[in-house]
């Protein structure tokens, strides 16, 4: 199960201001690291579950900390592990300045309630930590 669900249970729908957009902001990594989702052997990890009508306007990476050496890490959904992001363009084993965005098709729109997943693949995370900002809204009427 995700950290984090979207909307939140009990969170307040303003009839007047819908689709406002809003972002996310998730830490991936090592356990040495503190980071919201704890990362290490090769897996998927939800990192927040959408529900239906969300629309992903903007996915972005930032790599703080170096992954450990091999590690692949990628950014997606339960429908592609890699739609938001491939590890060659999150670049793991290297730390940024600047966030990167996704180079996929965004914005995706949500029909049903769907998990985005950071997939960890090749060896086992001893450090890193990754930075993930997501830009989305709920669509309601």
């Amino acid at each position: 199960m995700a950290v984090k669900t979207i909307p939140a249970v009990g969170e307040i729908y303003l009839g007047d201001v819908p689709a406002t957009r809003r972002l996310l902001h998730v830490s991936v990594g090592a356990a040495t690291t503190s980071p919201d989702i704890t990362v290490g052997d090769a897996a998927a990890y939800p990192i927040v579950t959408f529900g239906a009508n969300t629309l992903i306007y903007a996915a972005w990476t930032q790599v703080t900390e170096a992954f450990t050496a091999s590690v692949t890490v990628t950014l997606g959904d339960s429908d592609a592990a890699d739609y938001f992001h491939a590890s060659a363009t999150i670049a793991p084993q290297s730390t940024g300045a600047v966030l990167v965005a996704s180079t996929n098709s965004v914005p995706k729109l949500f029909a049903a309630a769907q998990d985005l997943e950071v997939v960890i693949g090749a060896a086992t995370v001893a450090a890193g930590m990754l930075d993930i900002y997501i830009e989305y809204a709920i669509l309601a009427d």
